[in-house]
């Protein structure tokens, strides 16, 4: 049987486990309020009992282990949520931002610039004896250049300040990464003798990586989920002989090993530095991942400062740079379109913008936005009276710059009157300077310039060949898209040139009321990767500002959603693995009361002892 030695050591047992309890519920206490420290439990178990006649008589009690109460598939929704929360956020803060620069709701945007242009030209062509109204007209249109060519600086500018956040974002998501492959080798030392258990060490890897699915989405494998029914029921924690941490399919981390994510410029974008993400192998090999950061902050701002940049230097997907492609498709098509009209008013030379060209290249190939059809190159006399008229064919598939420079200058009589002293190439003559800034330039000859005669182009109503607009020939706007659209620095400095006629008489109005007309019209705008969407000129701006408005809609209400399902599963999350001070007090006074009782028994056998002492005695 049993002895009082027996008995006091089983007293002894109760008071080293309440005192070990008392420990880890003051370990617990102390960390209440560190986020991402998860309660732990001393897991007690009575000892193995003698076994005696007439029955087995207990030993006492022992700590089996500590074990943090986390729950694995909670953890894992916890961290799902929070890649989630964190990219609607970003985007919802970024695109909210974004709406700012087209407040046309507020009267104050590109479409109440666009309205107040055509407006000034109707004036104009009610009244077109009045130049104070071309001064009007330089003013509008000025202002419409400068409100467009504004706002894709500012959004160009945002989307600039995006691309300077993924160097240090991918910086911490290195270290973070490397942290963790730290902590891995030493949680698989700790535990490899397969008791002892890192709960402290696992606390420290699950705050990292929930920061880092908090910057991109994640994918982490472990070894098989453990649970402990006895200890708790929200008890489901991993085992941790295997580990990897998947970034795009690519592992961030392998156990103990660490693959880092390489930052650089991309070589096409040498001018704007766009940072493209790289996986690096350990043999230094590097793949492109930037289409694969999808979640977190990183995520959002990959998706909307964009990726997969091309020959260009700019990406072509994201939403930002969609923004930015869509204002120069309108800048553009305004240009030409404006352009190729304003052409069609009468004037002593014209020289077109800088293209680069030999010349001698279709015009299908070039960057211009060239047509097949027809334009009608008119000569007016001195008092306004058409002189002449001849029309020029133009097919993209077989001339060149060279070929309609020969077709204006060719030796034709266009009065069919016999007569070789009064035709086009008495009048004028065309020609293309070629080079990388090459021009193509009408000038007078001699005669018209002494008979005041003067010309003009326009394009087919039926087969428009945009030869006009293509070229900037007899241009109204200078620049080619929305960083460079300026009215021409020609009528800036004078808008007293900015004339409403086709043919030079008083009170001709023919061009002011063409130009209005074109805000009924639809114009051919070419998009980024060539194709071509028919439109008016306010209806393809007001697709744009929609476009801004639907995105920053539904990232107002994903945000909403995110956040709701990030409230109710941290909730969740916090009711399993959060220190409740009430309840570790709680604890500590049970396991208080256990001590002082096992204290009390100890002193009991200490009295027991003294007495047997004294029986000897």
């Amino acid at each position: 049987m049993a002895g009082i030695f027996d008995s006091l050591y089983t007293a002894y047992s109760g008071l080293q486990t309440s005192q070990y309890a008392v420990n880890v519920t003051s370990h617990n206490i102390s960390n209440a309020e560190n986020d991402g420290y998860t309660r732990q439990r001393a897991v007690l178990q009575a000892k193995l009992p003698m076994n005696t006649r007439p029955g087995d008589v207990g030993t006492g009690v022992e700590v089996l282990n500590t074990t943090r109460l986390h729950d694995e598939f909670v953890y894992k929704r916890y961290k799902d949520a929070s890649t989630q929360q964190e990219f609607t956020t970003f985007e919802e803060k970024t695109l909210t931002e974004v709406s700012k620069y087209f407040p046309d709701i507020q009267n104050s945007g590109v479409a109440e610039y666009l309205k107040s242009y055509f407006d000034s030209w109707q004036a104009y062509a009610n009244n077109p004896s009045d130049s104070t109204q071309a001064i009007v007209v330089a003013k509008d249109s000025q202002n419409l250049a400068n409100i467009i060519k504004d706002t894709r600086e500012y959004v160009s500018d945002l989307q600039d300040s995006l691309n300077e956040q993924v160097e240090p974002l991918v910086n911490e998501i290195n270290r973070l990464a490397e942290e963790i492959a730290n902590l891995n080798e030493q949680i698989f030392r700790h535990e490899s003798n397969g008791v002892n258990k890192a709960n402290d060490l696992r606390d420290e890897r699950d705050k990292r990586e929930t920061a880092l699915s908090k910057l991109v989405n994640l994918t982490v494998s472990k070894n098989g989920v453990t649970t402990d029914m006895m200890t708790d029921t929200n008890v489901a924690d991993l085992r941790d002989d295997e580990y990897t941490m998947l970034i795009g399919g690519y592992p961030l981390v392998d156990g103990a090993t660490f693959h880092p994510l390489v930052m650089k410029a991309d070589e096409n974008s040498q001018a704007k530095s766009f940072n493209t993400v790289y996986f690096e192998y350990q043999d230094y090999t590097l793949v492109d991942i930037s289409d694969k950061l999808t979640g977190g902050k990183l995520g959002a701002i990959m998706d909307l400062r964009g990726y997969d940049i091309d020959e260009t230097g700019r990406p072509t997907k994201g939403k930002l740079q969609e923004y930015i492609d869509k204002l120069d498709t309108l800048a553009s098509g305004f240009i030409q379109s404006m352009n190729n009209v304003y052409a069609g008013s009468a004037t002593k030379s014209m020289t077109s913008n800088e293209i680069n060209s030999t010349g001698n290249e279709l015009l299908a190939t070039l960057p211009q936005n060239f047509k097949t059809g027809s334009f009608d190159f008119v000569v007016y006399k001195n008092d306004g009276t058409e002189a002449l008229r001849r029309t020029i064919n133009v097919d993209i598939y077989t001339d060149t710059l060279d070929t309609i420079a020969s077709k204006i200058n060719a030796v034709i009589d266009d009065n069919k009157d016999g007569n070789a002293s009064n035709d086009l190439s008495s009048y004028f003559s065309a020609s293309f300077v070629a080079g990388q800034y090459g021009q193509f330039s009408i000038s007078q000859t001699p005669t018209a310039a002494a008979a005041g005669y003067r010309f003009a182009l326009s394009d087919s109503s039926t087969t428009p060949s945009n030869f006009a607009g293509a070229t900037g020939l007899g241009r109204l706007f200078d620049g080619s898209d929305a960083t460079n659209i300026s009215l021409k620095d020609t009528f800036l400095a004078d808008p007293s040139l900015i004339h409403p006629y086709a043919n030079p008489t008083l009170g001709n109005n023919a061009i002011a009321n063409a130009i209005v007309q074109l805000q009924y019209q639809e114009v051919g705008f070419i998009n980024r990767d060539k194709s071509t969407t028919s439109k008016t000129i306010a209806n393809f701006y007001t697709e744009i500002a929609t476009l801004v408005a639907t995105h920053t809609d539904t990232a107002i209400k994903n945000n909403d959603s995110a956040e709701a399902a990030y409230s109710a599963i941290n909730e969740q999350y916090e009711s399993v693995s959060k220190v409740s001070t009430d309840e570790e007090l709680m604890n500590l006074i049970k396991f208080q009361a256990g001590y002082s009782a096992s204290a009390k028994v100890v002193t009991t056998l200490d009295q027991m002892i003294n007495t047997l002492l004294g029986i000897k005695q």
